[in-house]
């Protein structure tokens, strides 16, 4: 390890590995990471990004055994993220939320997944999705891996 005098009068260690600083900003999350390249050249990347709900940020009703499975199933397939956050449009995660909350026999349907989602129109967005072309794909697709 060797030592270098940075900008601002700040002395940083210097390793072959980048050196990560992890700060949590209420409910986002940002990763500084610096790397000094062999040339001497200190690289910063900053990553700003929701942060990962704990088991306490995910209503009951949407982490129970059987909605884990869902979650799993919906990862796999590229409909979340890891943190459970739609990866599709809205009216599709919209077709998600209805087709899981059958599965789960959630009432009320929408309640959870406004919560977890933060969106309070997902009753319009799937009555939206149900004029789309891509509707009965999708609806077929989903319903046919949440069993």
């Amino acid at each position: 390890m060797i030592q270098i005098n940075a900008a601002e009068g700040a002395v940083v260690n210097v390793t072959d590995k980048p050196i990560n600083n992890v700060v949590v900003m209420g409910d986002m999350v940002q990763t500084k990471t610096v790397t000094v390249l062999p040339s001497g050249e200190v690289r910063t990347e900053v990553e700003t990004e929701p942060k990962a709900p704990s088991s306490e940020d995910v209503p009951s009703p949407l982490r129970t055994e059987e909605a884990m499975h869902l979650w799993q199933v919906a990862r796999e397939h590229g409909w979340v993220d890891d943190n459970l956050q739609p990866l599709v449009s809205q009216n599709k995660a919209a077709i998600l939320a209805s087709v899981m909350a059958d599965v789960l026999r959630l009432s009320p349907r929408w309640r959870y997944f406004e919560e977890l989602w933060g969106n309070h129109d997902w009753a319009n967005k799937l009555s939206a999705a149900q004029n789309c072309k891509y509707y009965p794909d999708t609806l077929k697709e989903y319903a046919e891996y949440l069993k």
